[in-house]
Parts: C-alpha cells; sequence; structure tokens
C-alpha cells in the first residue's frame, strides 16, 4: 500500500474586522432604551427651541450629551452604563454693549469716540413745508 499523500495548508492570518457601525451598538446599548432615550429628547428640545423662536427669539441653542461608560473585566465582559443629559435653551434677554472707562467703570457711551456737537431741532422754530406741494405723493416698494 502506498502512503497516502497530505498536504498543510497554510492559514493566513485573519485580517482584523475593523471598527463595526456605531448605530449597531447604540441600538443595542440599555436593551435599546438609550436610543429610544436620545430619540425621545431630541424630540423634545426640537420642539422646545421652535415654540422660543415662534415666540420671538432670535437664535436658541440647547444641546444633548450621551456619555456611555464601559468597564472590562480579565474574562473579556464588557459592562455599559450611560447617561443622558440635556441643556435646554434659556430665552436671553436683551444685549447691552457697553464701555469700560479709564477708571473701570461701564458707560453706554465710548469714552474713545469723540462727541458730535448735536443740536435739538425738536422744537419747531418755524412752519414744516412740503418741497413741492404741487406733486402727488408716490408709494415706495
Amino acid at each position: 500500500m502506498g502512503r497516502k499523500k497530505t498536504t498543510t495548508k497554510t492559514e493566513t492570518p485573519a485580517e482584523p474586522e475593523g471598527p463595526r457601525p456605531f448605530n449597531r451598538f447604540l441600538a443595542r446599548l440599555g436593551d435599546g432604551d438609550c436610543h429610544q432615550q436620545m430619540s425621545d429628547e431630541v424630540h423634545k428640545l426640537g420642539k422646545l427651541m421652535h415654540g422660543l423662536l415662534e415666540k420671538g427669539a432670535s437664535k436658541v441653542k440647547g444641546s444633548i450629551t450621551l456619555k456611555i461608560d464601559l468597564s472590562a473585566d480579565m474574562s473579556g465582559i464588557v459592562d455599559t452604563d450611560y447617561t443622558i443629559s440635556v441643556r435646554e435653551p434659556r430665552a436671553k434677554g436683551a444685549r447691552t454693549l457697553l464701555f469700560m472707562t479709564d477708571d473701570g467703570e461701564l458707560s453706554e457711551t465710548n469714552p474713545k469716540q469723540m462727541a458730535l456737537p448735536l443740536q435739538d431741532v425738536s422744537r419747531g422754530q418755524g412752519t414744516v413745508q412740503d418741497v413741492e406741494p404741487d406733486k402727488p405723493l408716490r408709494e415706495v416698494e
């Protein structure tokens, strides 16, 4: 009887699979509760911002932060925990610009800018007249 010929396969080391999509991880985090809570918070924040804009705010800003804690042990088990923080926008008051004087006080006028010699003309010192009283008024669009 002849000998059986055996061939040995040279195995190529497996390529690392690379990062898995984060959305898969997020969908499983907290048995899916994290994904649902984030969706709810984004929706609530959007409605709140929209309401503030409708009430006259010119710009609003909020934020949602997802913090994920991972801990691993020697057996390869990874425990995850997450925290969702929402910072809702606050209605801002009117903006006020002030100028600092040389002695550190705050002033409504710029101390480095020259004052114009303006005169009060509100007390009528004559009669108000149309420049061309015969011409009809026209609308400007």
